[in-house]
């Protein structure tokens, strides 16, 4: 079994050919479901089924619906010619039977371009496009060349130079983000970067983390005191081993009681540097995870869209989430440890060389060379792992999200087994990599403890004897062992949070590569010219996308456009239509040529202002998340309208009807991207939401092709009206929906091959006529006469 859904409909005319002559084939002995709204890709089917509000209306074949005058099928038919040819409001007749014709420009067309061979052609359907088309790419080109074997076919000649143009330019579509360079990319390496973002409020952080500090020296002074204590309470020793006694009328007491007095005053000083620390450090960490997201989500926003070309959408939405979270616990919660265990280590070291210099220095000179070796060499390998695991979770999350988003298409495919095994694979090298952090970090600690211990004993042996001979008292060998001890761990411990240091200067460099990253198109600032007149001029265009630099895209173009002119680009795919819009908007910004906006150089324009100036509805309309009023007046802002200004819009856009139909009007929820819409309620919207901002220079790219004929109508009359008295620039496929265009450009390449009206350009029997001419032969599905009737 086959189900095609619009298959062919988003391609251009030579596209199309090739698409469709594949699916002719690869539907010969299979149960095929069609769905189309060109009626011409279905007039060969064994059934039509119409269908009107989920019920069937009429079926049965072409030829014998076409004949029910005034049936649905018909009225289709009727209708889709009539949008077609731009006759809204005419069509011919007679007694018995009449041809519904073109108006005279695309009737002319037909005659020249139509062969004998194809015979008398009564009518051309006019075709119209869908955004959801067949996948063109490499598994879809094997699987239809699998289907019919030892047919060669442009298709899968196609294939083999795709496959070797993609070998040659390493350029493949599924290109990792490492292999694509950014060179606007800053250099990065600021540990105190942190600090910038909080600015006036780091204060809070410092007192937080010097509370920290004085925590790690309570049990440092709880040693010493405890010391104290034990000395005033044991007897010293003779160099033969010997007690001496306690002098007349000694009291331990009062030295007790002091000591513990001090010990006392230690356990409060814990008490409010805990608070202190845990208060402030939290609020820090807080206002840093708020700041910091806050900032690297603007800083996305303001960044140019070959940014976007380059950087996978899942990886930062990962490094707005996890990567933000780890770099601020890192350098707040995780630092106030590290400050409190790298205070403890200082202090007992300094308490410990006090109270026996000879007994400390053999602990250091054991420990200190062995510890520092481990954290330099441990850390170096956490450091690395910390980068890998950090690349696997971006791919693992752009894999959810790609797969999340396209599950429709992943479960028509059945494809659900083969993305959760890619999904599994990403989470292998995140167990991977985990796992063998896992063993650096537990060699760290074993190394550790072995050489701790190994240095407390060493301690032990060399203290006793001093000890023994009456050099060292007790008490005094007990601050040793215990505050070195102590510091020591403080060590262990500060090197454990060293791990956490690490991962946070990974994750933060990862953010500063966007928040100190410099957009190539600045997303304001500028002139802002007074008004907007609408001439536009390109000068010696030559332009390749940052994610491709050595394909280029346009070369050399020249195009001028009038005020309040309508001018189409056409074209086959790939020829740079799309390309114009996007370096009108600023989105992108040319290899080199300048652009004019009434005479001044469009680099130099504030993008603010000219977004605002520049209306534009697009193939597939986006609509956000929230009510229908919102998204109407998203371009201006909710509070700059009035309600009535809203509604006029609506009615104009033709979608007022509709939207009050609804139990909630303009205050109903869309849903994510519009999903409870239907494509021209979608885009109805759309264009109210052009007409909101009232600009003079308007971008329509293939802006009706995603409809029905029904909605197209609508959508077209609606376009209609918000062109007027504006600067239009018309990207389409469809031939029949720019013929009344002021100027049509024909482009291949990226460079125009010729320009002019449709009745000029019809003349010359150039590139515009052999599109024009290959649009009619494949619409007319191999030159099937079709007649259509209608009464009088």
């Amino acid at each position: 079994m086959l189900l095609l859904d619009e298959a062919t409909s988003a391609l251009d005319t030579k596209s199309e050919a090739l698409v469709q002559d594949a699916l002719d084939r690869l539907m010969k002995g299979r149960t095929s479901i069609v769905i189309a709204h060109r009626l011409t890709t279905v007039q060969d089917c064994d059934n039509i089924v119409v269908m009107r509000q989920g019920q069937v209306v009429e079926m049965g074949k072409h030829h014998d619906m076409i004949q029910k005058i005034n049936g649905p099928y018909y009225n289709l038919a009727i209708k889709q010619m009539k949008f077609g040819n731009h006759q809204d409001d005419k069509s011919t007749s007679s007694d018995d039977e009449s041809t519904s014709e073109m108006d005279g420009a695309i009737l002319e067309l037909e005659k020249e371009v139509v062969s004998e061979d194809h015979g008398a052609v009564s009518q051309v359907l006019a075709t119209q496009t869908n955004v959801s088309g067949v996948p063109t790419g490499p598994n879809t080109l094997n699987k239809l060349n699998q289907e019919i074997p030892n047919q060669p076919s442009e298709l899968h000649v196609a294939e083999k130079k795709l496959k070797k143009k993609r070998a040659a330019n390493k350029l493949d579509q599924f290109t990792n983000e490492e292999e694509m360079v950014d060179v606007h990319e800053p250099k990065v390496n600021n540990p105190f970067y942190i600090f910038s973002i909080l600015g006036a409020d780091s204060i809070i952080l410092i007192i937080g983390l010097l509370a920290s500090a004085c925590g790690g020296v309570t049990p440092i002074l709880n040693y010493f005191f405890l010391g104290r204590i034990i000395n005033a309470t044991t007897p010293a020793r003779n160099a033969d081993s010997s007690f001496v006694p306690f002098p007349p009328g000694y009291r331990y007491d009062s030295i007790v009681a002091e000591n513990a007095g001090w010990i006392a005053i230690v356990a409060a000083g814990t008490g409010i540097a805990s608070f202190l620390n845990h208060f402030f450090v939290n609020w820090a960490n807080e206002q840093l995870n708020m700041r910091t997201r806050r900032l690297y989500f603007s800083s996305i926003v303001k960044q140019e869209m070959g940014f976007f070309d380059i950087k996978k959408t899942g990886k930062l939405l990962g490094t707005l989430g996890e990567d933000v979270q780890s770099m601020n616990d890192g350098l707040t919660l995780r630092a106030a440890l590290f400050c409190q265990h790298i205070t403890q280590f200082i202090s007992g070291i300094i308490f410990a060389l006090v109270a026996s210099w000879k007994t400390g220095l053999v602990m250091l000179g054991g420990g200190i060379p062995t510890i520092g070796a481990t954290i330099l060499v441990g850390g170096a390998l956490v450091n690395k792992y910390n980068t890998l695991v950090m690349h696997a979770s971006g791919s693992a999350l752009t894999t959810s999200t790609e797969v999340i988003g396209a599950i429709r298409t992943v479960r028509s495919m059945g494809g659900e087994e083969r993305e959760m095994k890619r999904f599994s694979n990403d989470l292998k090298k995140i167990a991977k990599y985990g796992i063998g952090k896992a063993i650096v970090l537990g060699l760290m600690n074993a190394a550790m403890m072995f050489f701790i211990w190994g240095d407390a004993g060493l301690a032990f042996w060399y203290g006793g004897t001093l000890v023994a001979t009456g050099e060292l008292p007790v008490g005094s060998l007990l601050q040793v062992f215990g505050n070195m001890l102590f510091g020591v761990l403080g060590a262990s411990m500060a090197l454990s949070e060293l791990q956490h240091f690490f991962k946070s200067m990974t994750c933060m460099k990862e953010i500063m590569r966007v928040t100190k990253r410099k957009p190539a198109i600045p997303f304001k600032g500028g002139i802002i010219p007074e008004r907007v007149i609408g001439n536009l001029e390109f000068k010696n265009i030559t332009f390749s996308y940052p994610s491709r630099p050595n394909v280029i895209v346009m070369k050399d173009f020249n195009l001028e456009i009038k005020q309040g002119q309508h001018v189409a680009l056409v074209g086959e795919s790939g020829c740079g239509k799309s390309t114009i819009t996007g370096i009108i908007e600023r989105f992108y910004k040319p290899s080199s040529g300048t652009t004019l906006l009434d005479g001044v150089d469009l680099n130099t324009i504030d993008p603010q202002w000219l977004h605002r100036n520049v209306a534009i509805v697009t193939q597939e309309p986006v609509l956000f998340a929230t009510t229908i009023r919102k998204n109407i007046t998203y371009a201006v802002g909710d509070d700059m309208v009035t309600d009535a200004r809203v509604i006029q819009c609506a009615k104009d856009a033709n979608c007022h009807d509709f939207i009050m139909n609804l139990p909630n009007g303009y205050e109903t929820m869309v849903g994510e991207r519009g999903v409870s819409m239907s494509g021209g309620q979608k885009q109805r919207i759309a264009i109210a939401r052009a007409m909101i901002q009232d600009s003079k220079m308007l971008l329509l790219d293939e802006a009706t092709s995603a409809l029905d004929t029904e909605a197209e109508s609508l959508v077209q009359s609606a376009l209609d009206k918000l062109m007027v008295g504006k600067t239009t620039i018309v990207i389409a496929h469809r031939l029949s929906t720019i013929k009344d265009c002021d100027l049509i450009v024909a482009m291949k390449s990226g460079v125009v091959v010729e320009m002019g009206t449709h009745d000029q350009l019809v003349a010359k029997k150039g590139m515009y006529f052999k599109l024009a001419q290959k649009q009619m032969n494949f619409g007319n599905a191999g030159g099937t006469s079709v007649k259509i009737t209608e009464d009088d």
